[in-house]
């Protein structure tokens, strides 16, 4: 039997699966970037569904209010890059290789059964996704200040990583100035001159071959 919430998981499975799947084969990058933002918002929803609210808060201000918008204003400001056609003949192998090591994964370890010691067993599926009673996922609960907890644990335990982190960022922070810095009048000049001759070589027709030539003199 159907239910509220196993109607809503599968929307946002299909949702989820299809703005990734578009992510990857998208020609326009534009476009790809915000097919990421919705497959961002997908993941939100599988957190909400869980009622893990904390992680879905996450989700939506990092991935989706921080980095789905960092990665979209520097496709706009990258000159020519929506424009831009990859030109990748083994896409299509690829794209074959993935969905069979996909297919192979889900085949050999989904029968697995894994215990965790210490996780008290839950009914969180059948309750979650309308899943039968019998079906049952091995949970621990949460304690209220585990918030606190792994606020403490990033500025004492793992300090040193988390300061790691601010580095990289701002190293990242530097390098996006520096690319986007502003350029001379003779580099944006030559730029736009080679573009222009790029999409002039694409215009023109291809030559004709030899043997139509030939052909053609033959009836002359």
């Amino acid at each position: 039997m159907l239910t509220f919430s196993t109607v809503i998981f599968v929307i946002l499975a299909v949702v989820t699966l299809g703005a990734a799947l578009a992510v990857v084969t998208m020609k326009n990058v534009f476009h790809a970037a915000l097919m990421l933002v919705l497959a961002f918002f997908g993941v939100a929803g599988f957190y909400v569904l869980l009622e893990a609210n904390f992680f879905a808060a996450a989700q939506v201000l990092v991935y989706i209010g921080a980095i789905s918008i960092l990665i979209i204003f520097a496709v706009m400001l990258t000159r020519g890059v929506t424009m831009a056609r990859p030109n990748n003949e083994q896409s299509g192998a690829v794209a074959t290789a993935s969905a069979v090591l996909f297919v192979l994964i889900v085949v050999l370890v989904g029968p697995w059964k894994i215990n965790f010691p210490g996780f008290a067993p839950l009914n969180l599926p059948a309750r979650a996704f309308g899943a039968p009673p019998e079906f049952k996922m091995a949970v621990q609960a949460v304690s209220p200040d585990a918030l606190q907890r792994l606020g403490r644990a990033l500025v004492d335990q793992y300090m040193v990583a988390f300061l790691l982190a601010g580095v990289l960022l701002l190293l990242a922070m530097i390098g996006a100035v520096w690319v986007a810095r502003e350029r001379k009048l003779v580099e944006i000049v030559k730029e736009r001159r080679e573009m222009a001759a790029e999409e002039a070589a694409a215009a023109v027709p291809p030559a004709p071959a030899a043997e139509a030539v030939a052909t053609t003199d033959a009836h002359h």
